[in-house]
């Protein structure tokens, strides 16, 4: 909402001392208790369906024309300046509808109090906002109209569970739910885990500080760096580009990069950058330690740091994790494309699955959706014990290969975006999501596709990534043959909330 309007929204949504204040002075007795009830509730619905509708007309009519709007700071707005601020009012409102309603009647006045949910977009970014409010009506001319109101924004919930569950995942949440508490409390867990079942959310939980210095709390659409997740926009984007007929998974990549080095390309396919099998490493080099992180903007700026680099095994031949594969992936969609690689997620992948938060953010650039990541392991400090900000750690901005930034909510929008072949057609993806290549320990089961592992969890299989990093721990893992999705997005050091997503796990395919 614009400042003026969500200060306007504000005062008319919640209740507070002053309020009960003045309906102390109010020295009248109620009459038609019931009928007045009934007019006051449709005239609160319009006045809510006017900030959705954008209808000025509504509210001329349910306000009065010496109405008054007071704020927490003592400011006063009237009817006019109200009614000016919806004309100019740019947000999108999905959800603004009040609740809870309760009466307090009098001699041709009512006092209502109730509660308002507030959920939208403005400028491309989602809100969700929490109301009490207090609102005076009197009766004027056999009509009601509002003369007073005043409001105050209430703490959004941190914990959510859905609605009418199965005795399974009624069970299932509640056990989660006093895991994450147990762990937050021990100050182990700071984050924000979602878990949903076929589209629907059955829980939604938000632990910890986003800032610590700030002490801002983490809530659903606060954005954490995904660190290794971002692998899955990274295939999904290639897979794109072959469905459209561009460039096909067993191509050589010398074909699109022809200005690399050649040892950096030789025999190497797109199937085997996507799948771990190319033998190349990371970029995360001593190099790259040494120099200055907050250089690392653009994809290219990497290429100096692989540019002597060539495989450590033949092509193919075996697996090892290489995020410098998916730097070249993220190269041969820029190529591919014309775009930035960052581009083209954002067009391609963010807005397609209407991930709002989404992005890669730059560290080193103000933003208060961001939650900051704290770590116990900074190798330019000597202090395990003690939490701190890993500013010189990491690069300023992601890559293919990590660093995107994503609310659980987007995660899970993308999830069904994906599942739903919102992102790709049916088959290829399929092709994104199925293992491919047998990789870890062979009793844990596992194999990578295209930016997606696999593992098989008691007969089930799980679709997944994780990621880590200094005070980054985040994973998501979708059951296709159940319909669950669990997204785990922590602002602490790896593991933080794999204890609790290993017990899900397995209560999830028992």
């Amino acid at each position: 909402m614009t400042k003026l309007c969500m200060k306007i929204f504000e005062m008319r949504i919640i209740i507070v001392s002053i309020s009960v204040f003045l309906l102390s002075l109010l020295q009248c007795f109620g009459q038609d208790s019931k009928l007045a009830e009934a007019e006051i509730i449709k005239l609160e619905i319009d006045w809510h369906n006017a900030y959705k509708l954008k209808d000025t007309a509504l509210l001329q009519r349910v306000l009065a024309d010496e109405f008054i709007n007071i704020n927490s700071r003592g400011d006063q707005i009237g009817k006019k300046a109200i009614i000016n601020a919806l004309k100019t009012d740019i947000a999108r409102y999905d959800s603004i509808y009040p609740y809870s309603m309760q009466f307090m009647h009098h001699a041709g006045c009512v006092a209502v109090i109730g509660k308002t949910r507030v959920t939208g977009m403005e400028n491309g970014k989602p809100f969700d906002n929490l109301y009490f409010w207090t609102d005076i009506f009197i009766k004027k001319q056999n009509s009601w109209h509002c003369v007073f109101a005043q409001t105050a924004r209430l703490p959004k919930p941190r914990i959510i569970f859905g609605n009418h569950l199965p005795s399974k995942d009624s069970a299932i949440v509640a056990e989660v739910n006093i895991s994450l508490n147990k762990l937050s409390a021990a100050d182990k867990f700071s984050g924000v885990v979602l878990i949903s079942k076929n589209n629907s959310i059955l829980y939604q939980g938000a632990f910890g500080l986003a800032s610590k210095e700030n002490n801002v709390l983490n809530d659903f659409n606060t954005a954490f760096n995904l660190a290794s997740v971002t692998k899955m926009f990274s295939g999904v984007a290639i897979a794109q580009l072959a469905e459209q007929g561009k460039l096909l998974f067993n191509d050589p990549i010398k074909k699109f990069l022809p200005d690399l080095p050649s040892n950096l390309t030789s025999d190497i396919t797109i199937d085997q950058l996507l799948t771990h099998m190319s033998g190349l490493g990371s970029y995360f080099n001593n190099d790259f330690h040494n120099s200055n992180h907050a250089a690392y903007r653009s994809l290219n700026d990497y290429v100096k740091l692989i540019k002597n680099d060539e495989p450590q095994f033949k092509p193919g031949s075996k697996w090892a994790y290489s995020n410098t594969g998916y730097l070249l992936l993220g190269l041969i969609v820029e190529k591919v494309s014309g775009i930035s690689y960052f581009d083209y997620i954002k067009h391609n992948i963010f807005e397609k699955a209407e991930m709002s938060n989404a992005d890669f953010y730059e560290s080193d650039r103000p933003n208060t959706s961001l939650a900051t990541p704290y770590t116990k392991n900074n190798r330019y400090l000597n202090d395990t014990a003690n939490w701190s900000i890993p500013l010189f750690i990491g690069p300023v901005k992601g890559s293919p290969a990590g660093g995107a930034y994503a609310s659980s909510i987007d995660m899970f929008r993308f999830s069904t975006a994906l599942m739903s072949n919102k992102l790709l057609s049916k088959p290829y993806t399929n092709n994104v999501i199925l293992g491919k290549v047998p990789y870890g320990p062979p009793d844990q089961q596992k194999k990578y596709a295209y930016g997606f592992a696999n593992q098989i969890v008691n007969g089930k299989m799980i679709v997944f990534h994780d990621g880590g990093a200094n005070g980054i721990s985040t994973s998501i893992d979708i059951y296709p043959e159940l319909g669950y999705t669990v997204i785990i997005l922590s602002n602490y050091d790896f593991p933080a909330g794999m204890e609790v997503n290993n017990k899900i796990r397995q209560w999830l395919t028992k």
